[in-house]
């Protein structure tokens, strides 16, 4: 305290300048936290935003009606709807992080080199056509 003081009584020009410029630095930092307060509350009202967005996402991937597996690089199960479960006979929960091939009749599968996209897209195409599960074919022809 003395010092300051001291600083006033030998120069008031430096000392005034000084406070000044604290005070410039106080409405700063007041501005600032501010524009952060604001920030956080939006990031917060699109995070809810995302949530919401989540959950219906989940709602409807867990209500398709037709089996989705959702696998990883591996091979293993991350996610399966409803539909797949029921397909495969088991729970969502039971199938994830196991590997779909253990959930795949070898003897239904197409032979190797046989690619079943022409039926798939010819399922898209005209979904009224006779397709069942396990295929006749390897490829959902009944």
């Amino acid at each position: 305290m003395t010092a300051l003081r001291a600083a006033r009584e030998d120069s008031p020009d430096v000392l005034d300048a000084v406070f000044l410029e604290l005070e410039l630095a106080q409405e700063e930092l007041r501005v600032m936290r501010e524009e952060v307060t604001e920030q956080s509350q939006e990031v917060s009202r699109h995070s809810d935003a995302v949530d919401r967005e989540r959950t219906l996402l989940r709602a409807v991937f867990g209500e398709l009606p037709v089996p989705v597996f959702v696998l990883d690089d591996g091979g293993f199960i991350r996610r399966a709807n409803g539909a797949a479960a029921e397909l495969l006979g088991t729970s969502t929960a039971y199938m994830a992080g196991k590997p779909f091939p253990v959930f795949v009749d070898l003897a239904a599968r197409p032979p190797s080199g046989h690619s079943c996209r022409p039926s798939c897209a010819a399922q898209a195409r005209w979904p009224s056509a006779q397709w069942s599960w396990p295929p006749g074919d390897g490829c959902g022809h009944a």
